[in-house]
């Protein structure tokens, strides 16, 4: 292996421990100083998820989706009221946004693969229907705009972290949005998750 080689692969190793909480970080973040690991804060938005879920009545299956609607909307206010300061890059912070850029990059290394999924997520549908409003633009604590997303490619799920069950990787086109799926609300952005090149 070439020194350049191995100097990357070292700064792809560091950055996605530094992400993932491995490598002796603590899972205590006010033992900590700098950036929260994505898996410490993704347990604190889940744990705030469930206590927010708690207090609300239960979500139910329904034939009739304005109940569901009702229910997920009601849901993502009462999270929205607990997080109201939420910004982009409280999950999303520079070392976790380096360690995702870091994986993104090395799973979509060869450039067919890259060209493939750049042209699938910048796709526009011919349908205006199924398009999402003029200048919608995903925002942290906003409501997805689902003809605006597409499932996540498997190559890059594949390279991060996974996800408990109340998140989901969602793309906008090359922005990547941390999804609470039953609130339907946007969690984190990382913009340009995706690079052309």
């Amino acid at each position: 292996m070439t020194r350049p080689r191995r100097r990357r692969m070292a700064v792809l190793l560091a950055t996605m421990l530094a992400a993932s909480g491995g490598a002796g970080a603590s899972a205590e973040h006010g033992a900590r100083s700098g950036p929260r690991p994505f898996k410490v804060s993704v347990e604190e938005y889940v744990q705030l998820h469930r206590r927010v879920r708690a207090t609300l009545p239960p979500l139910e299956v329904s034939p009739e989706p304005r109940r569901i609607l009702k229910a997920s909307d009601g849901l993502a206010a009462a999270i929205r009221d607990a997080r109201r300061g939420a910004r982009a890059g409280d999950i999303f912070n520079p070392v976790v946004a380096a360690s995702f850029h870091a994986r993104i990059n090395y799973a979509l290394r060869d450039p067919d693969r890259r060209k493939r999924i750049v042209e699938r997520l910048t796709e526009v549908e011919e349908d205006e229907d199924e398009r999402p409003p003029a200048g919608w633009r995903p925002v942290v604590n906003g409501t997805l705009d689902w003809f605006s997303t597409g499932a996540t490619p498997h190559s890059i799920l594949e390279a991060l972290p996974e996800l408990p069950d109340e998140l989901q990787y969602r793309f906008v086109r090359l922005d990547l949005v941390l999804l609470d799926v039953d609130a339907n609300l946007i969690v984190d952005i990382l913009p340009a998750a995706v690079s052309r090149e």
